[in-house]
């Protein structure tokens, strides 16, 4: 398909697809009904794109100083910067969590808070470079230097193991 003619990334999840239901393989996983929680531990483009494309997010929850949380603030999105999130960081409104670069690992208490809610954005096709090492522009090069032809990115629900999700 030629370059010109792919849809924009606003497009791929439009607001309108907000509490459709998504099947998987562990059960039935409703997209929000209130609110997303975003964790990031980057220059937040995948925020960005959530932000622009109409959805709301209740928190932005980083592990360190970055530029998510500076997008989150002048979008007026309650922030929290913390090395360990824990489940009471979550707002009660919030019914989905994003992965969008978040270089930590979720805890199964932080799973279970949002009901196995939670996506990860993945800058691969999974299985091929995912875990420990494997984000941002390490996979890229990965990939360059596997000689690969083809790449992607992976959406995947979060499950306890890294990058492992349905």
């Amino acid at each position: 398909m030629p370059h010109d003619s792919a849809p924009s990334h606003s497009s791929a999840m439009p607001s309108s697809s907000v509490g459709s239901v998504v099947p998987n393989q562990s059960g039935v996983h409703a997209l929000p009904e209130h609110g997303l929680v975003v964790f990031v531990s980057g220059s937040g483009s995948n925020l960005q794109e959530l932000i622009d494309a109409g959805f709301t997010i209740t928190k932005v929850i980083a592990n360190r100083a970055c530029g998510g949380i500076d997008r989150a603030i002048r979008a007026g999105i309650p922030t929290l910067i913390t090395r360990d999130a824990k489940p009471e960081d979550i707002p009660q409104d919030a019914t989905l969590g994003v992965l969008a670069g978040y270089l930590r690992r979720i805890s199964s208490e932080m799973i279970a808070r949002l009901s196995g809610n939670i996506i990860n954005i993945h800058p691969s096709l999974l299985p091929h470079f995912g875990g420990s090492g494997m984000y941002g522009i390490h996979v890229h090069r990965a990939v360059i230097a596997a000689g690969m032809t083809e790449t992607g990115c992976t959406v995947h629900w979060v499950s306890d193991v890294i990058d492992g999700g349905d």
